[in-house]
């Protein structure tokens, strides 16, 4: 079964969709998993949209000393990853 969902907001089409084409003025400009398509976020932008929120976060986490992987693009993937960041630190 196949579901077409056209949308701007990249946190619902990270958390709901397998597999993105990204359109723009009518051409097919990337394609691929969202994981794939979401690390070309000056690609994106360029063309108005972006990428999950939390994507950015994890981007400014590691700026400030964490190590977090940057295919990070869902909530539950950032909390994940952060706790385990926060338990290697402890040890």
């Amino acid at each position: 079964m196949t579901i077409i969902l056209v949308s701007h907001s990249m946190d619902d089409v990270a958390e709901l969709a397998d597999r993105l084409i990204v359109m723009y003025r009518g051409k097919n400009i990337l394609q691929g998993t969202p994981k794939e398509v979401f690390r070309n976020v000056e690609t994106l932008e360029s063309i108005g949209l972006g990428v999950p929120q939390v994507k950015y976060l994890v981007r400014s986490l590691n700026k400030n000393g964490f190590s977090l992987n940057e295919d990070i693009i869902t909530v539950k993937e950032a909390k994940d990853a952060i706790l385990k960041a926060l338990r290697r630190e402890k040890k």
